[in-house]
């Protein structure tokens, strides 16, 4: 007792406790409960042992003053009333304090937005979603506005529970409608045995699905809205898919079925030739924005990659160049997205077109005019001008759901309710300055990010760059700064960090499909395959196809059996003979190798 007399914890016996050293020990008990859960590597809930000892050690911090205070007070100390009036100045400076560093940090966090912003458009970038956008598109040249896709972002004015102007989806039907219009029956994947393991393929499953189409099924369940009502119920609806003969192939039996597609697929592949795809999408709404037409055009991507695949089979090449032209035009329409998840349905949808591409190299399907046009398209796309548009709008998207959040501190519990971290459950509870300092944070990260991608050589992977180690120090958390003011950041911008591997996945996967043309028309000219990909200059190629990993040429060899091994390095950036398992430290394939003929055990590059 004379110890906690000594270090003040404890007052003398005929004083009374006091507000400050009442706070002080409620601090003290409350940090000690604090550490334990730490060190423990658990979160604060109801039902974690922890939480009882916690608020056992936090509880005292409140009942010891009181019991004391009423065994001072017999002893001659003064009475509560007394007491209050003669801490009465102590007790109201407390909440005023905090109201002035509440109104100061509100002045810097403002300040500091508006710092970021100019900042960010002195640079010449946009700070509005309408500068990135530019002028609006002429509906007869916008994809978005197709007789097909028409209808899918509409929204009518509307007010919400607590009367504020509010905007409903109301194309729910209308994206419904687009799926039943692209649907076709799944085929049954076999489950492998535990010892076993399904080998890796790159060309579509013809005989799974036409097996499905033979055996007449011909409806699907699915869940319709009441527009009216908003209830949901469950209802049975007809695919309208003619039923193949069984005396047929497996190709032609998926074409014929896929007639009762031609009318949609028609209309698609007209619109998209329009040169440009600028859906009505409502960035303003935050983390409520609405982006159905992602997955649709993944959709339909898959649909004419399935037509492709049964038409390289029935030797309609024709057609197939046209199916997989159409993919590849609905992948370069992405260059109008605004968002990276954007960017990554783009990688997705090039990803479905080179594996149809592979189906007809692998079984020499192609002509001379053929490949020389498929060269020509795959050299021509430009895939970083897209990255770089898609980190501009995740910095717009994320000033916009922070001002969403600003507004609407409910939505913060919604949105970080699963995170990891555990800032995220105080972050709703942030000061309006703290969040705007967060917002300018992460404007300024992400723009740092924008530069380091354009300010990188394009003809080269992001990750043998100096800009992969730029991103990564901006995106990753550092353990500097204010922790308030990273909060948000900290839950965003990790996330971030592997998109540009992504690209680089898909811009070598670019570089060996135009090689890959290249070897192809070689093999056409002389029957052979070149020993060598210096062999292929100039007449199939400029230039020796170099690895856009290292900037060397991209390994290739001929092997016994007439076929070739095509690859690049990776991003492990190390040569490991062509070998693709997966890496155990990056979880990513050691080598980037062009897919073989046959099925492998070893993961593909798609």
């Amino acid at each position: 007792m004379n110890l906690f007399h000594r270090l003040r914890i404890l007052p003398q016996p005929n004083y009374r406790f006091g507000f400050w050293r009442t706070v002080v020990l409620w601090l003290l008990l409350s940090a000690i409960f604090a550490f334990l859960l730490k060190a423990d590597g658990r979160t604060v809930s109801s039902d974690t042992p922890l939480t009882l000892v916690g608020l056992v050690l936090a509880i005292p911090g409140l009942l010891v003053p009181l019991f004391w205070n009423r065994r001072a007070v017999k002893a001659g100390a003064p009475s509560f009333v007394t007491a209050w009036r003669e801490h009465a100045f102590a007790v109201v400076s407390v909440p005023t304090v905090l109201a002035l560093l509440w109104a100061v940090e509100s002045w810097r966090g403002a300040k500091a937005w508006k710092a970021a912003q100019d900042s960010i458009h002195a640079r010449g970038e946009p700070i509005s979603f309408q500068e990135l956008l530019g002028p609006e598109v002429p509906a007869e040249q916008n994809f978005a506005e197709s007789p097909f896709m028409a209808g899918l972002h509409r929204y009518v004015k509307t007010n919400d529970a607590k009367g504020r102007v509010t905007f409903k989806w109301v194309g729910r039907t209308r994206s419904r409608e687009i799926y039943d219009d692209l649907r076709l029956p799944e085929p049954s994947r076999p489950t492998p045995k535990r010892s076993e393991k399904l080998l890796y393929r790159t060309g579509y499953d013809l005989s799974a699905l036409a097996s499905v189409l033979r055996s007449g099924t011909n409806s699907y369940k699915t869940t319709v809205e009441d527009p009216a009502t908003g209830v949901s119920t469950e209802v049975t609806l007809p695919y309208n898919l003619p039923r193949p003969p069984a005396d047929v192939s497996d190709a032609h039996a998926v074409l014929i079925a896929l007639e009762g597609r031609r009318g949609v697929m028609d209309q698609i592949r007209e619109a998209s030739k329009r040169p440009y795809c600028r859906y009505a999408i409502r960035y303003e709404d935050g983390p409520n924005t609405l982006l159905p037409h992602l997955g649709i055009h993944k959709k339909m991507t898959t649909l004419f990659r399935i037509r492709s695949a049964a038409r390289i089979k029935t030797g309609d090449r024709a057609g197939a160049q046209e199916d997989i032209q159409t993919i590849f035009r609905l992948g370069t329409l992405f260059h109008e997205e605004t968002t990276l998840i954007g960017h990554l349905v783009r990688i997705a949808v090039e990803t479905i077109g080179f594996s149809a591409y592979w189906e007809g190299s692998v079984d020499h399907a192609w002509t001379e005019p053929q490949l020389v046009d498929f060269q020509k398209r795959f050299e021509g796309l430009e895939q970083r001008d897209a990255l770089a548009r898609g980190f501009r709008g995740e910095r717009l998207f994320g000033a916009a759901t922070i001002d969403f959040l600003a507004q609407d501190r409910q939505q913060f519990d919604r949105l970080l309710d699963n995170a990891d971290d555990p800032a995220s459950s105080y972050a709703m509870f942030m000061s309006r300055g703290w969040v705007r300092q967060n917002q300018a944070i992460h404007s300024l990260k992400l723009d740092q990010a924008t530069a380091a991608i354009q300010a990188a050589d394009r003809t080269r992977c992001i990750a043998a760059q100096s800009a992969a180690g730029i991103i990564k120090k901006t995106l990753i958390r550092q353990a500097q700064g204010f922790r308030p003011y990273h909060v948000l950041v900290d839950l965003t911008l990790p996330s971030l960090n592997k998109v540009h591997k992504r690209s680089d996945r898909l811009l070598t996967s670019t570089r060996l499909a135009a090689t890959v043309c290249a070897l192809e028309r070689f093999r056409i000219a002389t029957g052979t395959y070149p020993k060598t990909l210096a062999e292929l200059a100039p007449r199939f190629v400029a230039t020796t196809p170099l690895d856009p990993m290292d900037g060397q040429p991209l390994r290739y060899r001929v092997n016994t059996a007439g076929s070739f091994t095509l690859y690049s390095i990776g991003l492990n950036q190390k040569d490991d003979g062509g070998v693709s398992v997966p890496h155990i430290d990056e979880e990513e394939l050691l080598d980037w190798v062009w897919p073989p003929a046959e099925p492998t055990k070893e993961p593909r590059l798609f």
